[in-house]
C-alpha cells in the first residue's frame, strides 16, 4: 500500500515513477530530455508568447526530425527555431522542409551549431525555394567552405530580401564568395555581414559588388578587420553606388584616412542616396569634422554616427596647462 500518512515517503515514491512527458513533439525519451525540456520551459517564459515556436525537438533522431519539422513548417508564415542546436542533421531535415514548403516567408536559425556541412543542405534549399524572404543564420559556425556554397545560393536565390550572416566565421575565399553572389544578386535589399572576418580581401570584392548591385539597401560590415586598404576598396564601390541607404563600418581598423576616403567617394557620387553612415568606434582626426559638413551640404538627410573627433597633434596646453600658461606669461613681457 501506498505510505500516504507519511508525505515525505509519499513524495519520495512519486518522485521515483518514471515522468511522462505531455509535448506533442517529445513522445519519447522523456529521462534523457527532461532538462532540456525544462531549459526550453524557461526560455519560453523569458521571450513570452511570440517565442513559443521555439520549444521545438532537442537532440532528436534524424529520423524523427525529418517527420516533425514539416508538420512543424507546415502552414506557417513565421517560424523562430533559434537556439536549438539543430547542427547538421536539422539543417538536413530543414532542407528538405524548404524544397517543399511554400509557405513560409520567416526563417530564425541562429545559434544553432550549423557549420560547414549544415551550409551545403541550407544552400541547396535556398537555390530552388523562391518564397522564403527573410533567413537569420547568425551566431553560428560557418566556415571559408559555408561562404563559398552560400555565395553561389545568394547569387542564385530569387526571393530572399533579408539575410543576416553576422558572427560567423566567414573568412578568406568565402568572404569573397559571399560578395560576389551579392553582386549578382538581384532581390536582396539587406545584408549583415558583421562581426565575421572579410579582411581586405572581403571588403574588395564587396566594393566591386557595391559597384554593379542596383538593389542593396541596407549593408552592415561592422567588426570585419577591414583597415585603410579596405576602406579604400569599398569607397571606390560607394562612388558609383545608386541604391544602398545604410552602411555600417563599425569597429573596422580604417582609421580616420579611411572614413574621409569613404566620405569623398559618396560626395562625388551623384547619385548616392545615403541616408545613414555609421563610423562608431573608429578613432578621427579633426579634419574629418569639417568634411562631414561639406557632404551634408550635398546631402542634406545624411546622418553620420561616429565618436568625435581628436585632435591631429598635442599642443603645449593638451601636454601641460601650466607650462602653456606660463609661455604665454613670458611671450607677453617681452
Amino acid at each position: 500500500p501506498l505510505p500516504f500518512s507519511n508525505p515525505v515517503a509519499s513524495f519520495l515514491l512519486l518522485a521515483s515513477l518514471p515522468w511522462q512527458p505531455h509535448s506533442v513533439l517529445r513522445p519519447s525519451c522523456a529521462d534523457a530530455e527532461a532538462a532540456s525540456i525544462a531549459s526550453a520551459g524557461a526560455r519560453e517564459r523569458r521571450r513570452g508568447s511570440a517565442a513559443r515556436q521555439q520549444l521545438f525537438v532537442r537532440c532528436q533522431s534524424e529520423r524523427r526530425q525529418q517527420q516533425q519539422l514539416p508538420r512543424f513548417c507546415c502552414g506557417r508564415k513565421d517560424v523562430d527555431l533559434s537556439e536549438n542546436r539543430l547542427g547538421k542533421k536539422g539543417a538536413k531535415a530543414l532542407s528538405a522542409v524548404l524544397h517543399e514548403n511554400t509557405t513560409l516567408v520567416t526563417l530564425k536559425l541562429s545559434g544553432n551549431e550549423l557549420n560547414d556541412q549544415a551550409a551545403k543542405y541550407l544552400a541547396d534549399a535556398l537555390l530552388t525555394n523562391n518564397k522564403l524572404e527573410s533567413l537569420d543564420l547568425s551566431h553560428n559556425a560557418f566556415g571559408e567552405s559555408a561562404g563559398e556554397v552560400l555565395g553561389t545560393a545568394i547569387a542564385e536565390n530569387a526571393g530572399m530580401k533579408e539575410l543576416n550572416l553576422s558572427w560567423n566565421c566567414f573568412r578568406g575565399q568565402g568572404a569573397v564568395a559571399v560578395a560576389k553572389g551579392l553582386g549578382a544578386n538581384i532581390f536582396l535589399r539587406v545584408l549583415d555581414l558583421s562581426y565575421n572576418g572579410f579582411g581586405n580581401k572581403g571588403a574588395a570584392a564587396l566594393g566591386e559588388a557595391l559597384k554593379i548591385n542596383n538593389v542593396l539597401e541596407e549593408l552592415n560590415v561592422g567588426n570585419n578587420r577591414i583597415s585603410l586598404e579596405g576602406a579604400l576598396c569599398l569607397a571606390l564601390g560607394l562612388k558609383e553606388n545608386k541604391t544602398l541607404r545604410c552602411l555600417s563600418v563599425t569597429r573596422n581598423p580604417i582609421q580616420s584616412e579611411g572614413c574621409i576616403r569613404i566620405l569623398k567617394a559618396i560626395q562625388a557620387n551623384p547619385g548616392a542616396v545615403l541616408e545613414v553612415l555609421d563610423f562608431s568606434e573608429i578613432v578621427l582626426r579633426q579634419d574629418f569634422a569639417g568634411l562631414c559638413d561639406a557632404v551634408r551640404e550635398a546631402l542634406p538627410g545624411l546622418q553620420i554616427k561616429h565618436d568625435g573627433t581628436r585632435p591631429s597633434f598635442r599642443t603645449v596646453q593638451d601636454v601641460n596647462p601650466f607650462l602653456g600658461s606660463w609661455k604665454m606669461e613670458s611671450l607677453k613681457s617681452m
